[in-house]
């Protein structure tokens, strides 16, 4: 999952690009969302004030909680809330398990504040998005998700995550984020990337849809990871192919998720063996094998996409 580098290490390691492509798209992302405007009711609030009092309507917070969940200072936490109480705008309460700490709560002429400035921000970034296509707005939903995914967005757990079969569009996604991943992870080279092609379009071509399909976990329109399962060299045996999951989602429990889901459908439509490739560095995959019943059956040191591995094939019976 993702975390707060320390001062020098990780974040000193960025490249420079990433480090520029991030403020241009912040500066990109405040033009756009319009809080450089002053034709907003709340002109005379700085963009912290209105990043506070939009979290003050989604949930019960103590200043504590508050500043750490927005990384702020506390003191200047606590002079905005008490700008925002004198104007009307918040209430204090104590908490039943600890009287003396406040919650805090917007009172009906703070929502309605938030309320007419939530209106304004929505007005302002359609418009600044009216000239978008119909063909370029899904794109844009799909990078905006990404990027949400790839920096942990807090947000993003109030989204379901579903899991669907492969859709228009997720072709040429699936190859590109297989070839980043495993070039960043595993050193793969470009032949990693041909393999992944020649396997999906041999899927699309051939697949039969009583006996084949793919489990794609999807939020906010997002593709997450995949993995499918396609005829293996044997009637009974289906085979397991292109297994991953985007970083920030392993160790959360969609990775076994997606597997029961795969040996369920492997079951139901008559499979009674079952079989993968992979690679001995693929450590944590291999785990996920084993604790769903998978077990080894051989091993061999190769040179495979650039690098010298040790590929290992596993089988279960269902």
């Amino acid at each position: 999952m993702p975390h707060d580098p320390s001062p020098g290490t990780a974040a000193a390691a960025l490249p420079p690009e990433t480090v520029e492509n991030m403020r241009a798209l912040n500066r990109i992302v405040t033009r756009a969302s319009g809080v450089l405007s002053r034709t907003a009711p709340d002109g005379d609030m700085s963009l912290t004030e209105m990043r506070i009092l939009h979290e003050l309507g989604l949930a019960t917070w103590t200043a504590r909680q508050l500043a750490r969940h927005l990384a702020l200072d506390e003191g200047h936490v606590s002079r905005v809330l008490k700008r925002f109480a004198a104007q009307g705008w918040l209430r204090r309460t104590a908490s039943p398990e600890d009287g003396r700490v406040a919650l805090l709560e917007l009172t009906e002429t703070g929502a309605a504040r938030r309320a007419a400035h939530e209106e304004v921000a929505r007005r302002q970034v359609r418009d600044s998005l009216a000239g978008l296509s119909d063909a370029e707005r899904p794109a844009l939903d799909r990078a905006i998700a990404r990027v949400r995914t790839a920096l942990g967005d807090p947000g993003l757990a109030a989204s379901a995550i579903t899991i669907r079969d492969m859709a228009p569009g997720d072709l040429g996604w699936l190859i590109q984020r297989h070839a980043e991943l495993y070039r960043i992870e595993a050193g793969f080279d470009a032949s990693f990337e041909r393999l992944v092609a020649e396997v999906l379009v041999e899927y699309l071509k051939t697949r039969d849809p009583a006996r084949e399909r793919a489990f794609i976990p999807v939020r906010d329109g997002l593709p997450l990871g995949s993995v499918f399962c396609v005829r293996g060299p044997a009637p009974d045996m289906a085979q397991l192919r292109l297994f991953w999951l985007e970083p920030s989602l392993r160790g959360t429990g969609l990775g076994r998720r997606m597997l029961a889901d795969w040996l369920g459908f492997a079951r139901a439509v008559g499979y009674r063996r079952a079989a993968l490739w992979t690679h001995e560095s693929h450590a944590a995959a291999g785990r996920l094998y084993a604790a769903a019943g998978f077990e080894i059956t051989g091993t061999k040191p190769t040179r495979n996409f650039g690098r010298d591995v040790v590929e290992q094939h596993w089988e279960m019976t269902l």
